[in-house]
């Protein structure tokens, strides 16, 4: 530099605006424009007709332009929805408020008010003419008509009938309708109720029961406990990892074990009525009529359920 200072300068500018103008251009691709103004200046500086430079400059200037123009877009898209929105609630709102209301007449007394159980109106009187037995003569004059006016009798209002209780006990449990009031809110095993003495309908229902439920209709008294059974959906039954020709006994109906994959054992709920919310399978297996296993499985109400050999 001491030696020859302008050839120093001369060969470093260059040097200098190479580097700077590399590293404006990575600032430019990363979109940090203040970092990327800043070494444009400086090139500016050290070469003030500098092309390249002016060139990135003008870049920057219409990146900057085309944003501005973009985001004024944007404002006035969101304006002018906001202003839509706000005119069709207006709209909406005098179409409601101008819309006619539909008349409803009052009365002093509605259909729930007054109520009488049991009460026959009386009929208009009846009027029967009768006509006296008069022998005529020829002194005697023409016989009267006679009117008898037979009043009705006034109308009799019966008591209503007072109400039981009655307990309804559900096996295992599940929701009850009696006749048809609503259905209980929850499922239970014991529903106490209040009923008039006589028939009723029980329709019990539950989350796996059979969808139509099961209906009876009972003659109920004070202080009664009327059985009921959940009809739960039945679930079939296979097995597996035997010899096919083992036969399998469930309860009294037998098959072989490869009749069990094709036609599946069938579990209902039994008439006295399931004590759990499950189906309880108790089998046994022999082979030459000899028994080589046994046990018992649990299976919700259903669903299938595969018996296999060996399996806990």
């Amino acid at each position: 530099f001491f030696l020859d200072p302008r050839g120093y300068r001369k060969e470093l500018t260059p040097r200098i605006t190479a580097s700077l103008l590399a590293r404006a251009e990575g600032l430019i691709a990363e979109k940090r424009s203040a970092r990327a103004m800043s070494a444009l200046n400086q090139v500016l500086a050290h070469e003030p007709s500098n092309a390249r430079a002016n060139e990135l400059l003008g870049q920057m200037r219409s990146r900057k332009l085309r944003e501005a123009r973009l985001k004024k877009l944007q404002r006035t898209a969101f304006t002018v929805g906001i202003l839509f929105i706000v005119a069709m609630s207006i709209a909406q709102g005098v179409r409601v408020a101008l819309a006619p209301k539909p008349f409803t007449p009052t009365y002093p007394f509605g259909p729930t008010d007054v109520t009488l159980a049991n009460v026959s109106w009386p009929a208009p009187p009846k009027v029967v003419f009768v006509e006296p037995r008069v022998l005529p003569t020829p002194e005697s004059p023409e016989p009267k008509t006679a009117v008898i006016i037979t009043p009705n009798k006034l109308p009799t209002i019966r008591p209503s009938p007072e109400l039981i209780e009655v307990a309804a006990i559900v096996r295992p449990f599940g929701y009850l309708q009696v006749d048809d009031a609503p259905r209980s809110a929850e499922a239970l095993a014991r529903h106490a109720l209040k009923l008039s003495p006589g028939k009723h309908r029980f329709t019990v229902t539950c989350e796996l029961c059979e969808t139509a439920g099961r209906s009876v209709t009972l003659d109920v008294k004070a202080g009664d406990e009327v059985p009921l059974i959940a009809p739960l959906k039945p679930s079939l039954v296979s097995f597996q990892g035997w010899s096919d020709d083992a036969r399998v006994r469930i309860g009294s109906e037998e098959k072989t074990v490869k009749e069990s994959q094709t036609a599946p054992f069938r579990l209902a709920t039994p008439p006295q009525g399931n004590p759990e919310m499950r189906h309880r399978v108790v089998y046994s297996i022999s082979v030459g009529g000899a028994v080589v296993d046994q046990g018992t499985k649990y299976v919700a109400p259903g669903r299938p359920l595969v018996i296999e050999r060996g399996a806990p």
